[in-house]
């Protein structure tokens, strides 16, 4: 077995106090390496979503381009922003029945009911059939 003498030891101990300072200083730097990289995901996550509505014709349900960004990062910390996602992915493209309806009827609009004929002839006659 070795001897250390006092000398030795005292710059095991300072050495062993170094390293486990650097270590800490690693750990923190790892830390907050960890949440920005978390954070520029979800940016980008949240600019794919809008990008996906933008693509699909979908109408802001939450007013402004600012007010959308706030919900879905709201929605982001509150670990909803999967569900809002898949309801985007499943979303139909604007259509031309979301753009208007064909009724048939009086000129009450209480009266007024929707008209399958009318409906399937103006589709003809959009897309040219």
């Amino acid at each position: 077995m070795m001897k250390l003498s006092s000398v030795d030891a005292t710059k095991i101990a300072g050495v062993l106090k170094l390293s486990a300072d650097e270590m800490r200083k690693l750990a923190a730097e790892r830390d907050a390496l960890r949440e920005e990289n978390e954070t520029l995901r979800t940016e980008r996550r949240i600019d794919g979503i809008k990008q996906k509505m933008a693509e699909k014709g979908s109408s802001n349900p939450f007013g402004t381009e600012e007010e959308l960004d706030g919900a879905l990062r709201k929605k982001a910390s509150d670990g909803t922003l999967d569900v809002f996602e898949q309801a985007v992915k499943m979303s139909a493209h604007l259509s031309i029945s979301s753009l208007g309806e064909v009724l048939d009827g009086t000129e009450k609009k209480a009266e007024f009911k929707p008209s399958t004929q009318s409906k399937s002839e103006l589709d003809a006659f959009v897309l040219g059939d």
